[in-house]
């Protein structure tokens, strides 16, 4: 199982490495744009959306601006992820577009809250059961069609899922993909967690 799933994320890889930027901004550009007249995220109220890694994975920055410039039209709250040591992940809200454009980038290349910054904000393990519905937007390195997901390997995604799943809040699991990143097979085993949804630029 682990070895078809690295074989699998080295030849994802391959294909996104002769992917050109103009390419990835413009599928980019179309999922996004699906996204925000997708139902289930215009129904939620607390939207969780990845801060992307330029060109391996959608870019989701217009997702961000769009729920930030418009909190006074379409109210949502804003929550992305926080990477704690090996295995733990926590999604802490932002207010601001200043707040997103201020944030440094962790081991990964990935923007996340500082330390000092999450102090103040809630997160939303904390205040899920307060919403009616939230939608959490994933990333990924491969997906199917129909939902199968495959990560980076960490977990940090799965254990995370399966922990807003075991606590019984009105959840859609969104996964975003390059069409690159559209597989007809994912090797899933028993700790994987699949999407509601996938949304591809065709």
């Amino acid at each position: 199982m682990q070895l078809a799933k690295r074989e699998l994320r080295s030849s994802i890889k391959s294909r996104l490495r002769a992917l050109s930027p103009e390419e990835c901004a413009r599928q980019s550009d179309i999922v996004c744009s699906k996204v925000l007249e997708n139902v289930k995220f215009k129904n939620a109220s607390l939207v969780s959306v990845y801060l992307s890694m330029p060109g391996v994975e959608v870019d989701t920055s217009p997702i961000v601006r769009h729920i930030l410039q418009n909190k006074c039209v379409t109210p949502k709250r804003l929550f992305i992820p926080m990477v704690h040591g090996s295995c733990d992940m926590s999604m802490v809200e932002l207010l601001t577009e200043q707040e997103w454009l201020s944030l440094s980038a962790n081991n990964w290349g990935i923007k996340q809250p500082s330390e000092e910054l999450a102090k103040h904000r809630e997160r939303l393990e904390s205040v899920i059961s307060q919403a009616s519905f939230c939608c959490v937007i994933v990333p990924g390195v491969a997906f199917t069609r129909s939902g199968a997901r495959l990560g980076h390997g960490k977990g940090y995604y799965d254990r995370y899922l399966k922990a807003l799943t075991n606590s019984q809040a009105d959840v859609h699991f969104l996964g975003l993909a390059l069409n690159q990143q559209v597989v007809a097979d994912v090797p899933l085993d028993t700790t994987d967690v699949s999407m509601h949804e996938v949304i591809t630029s065709y």
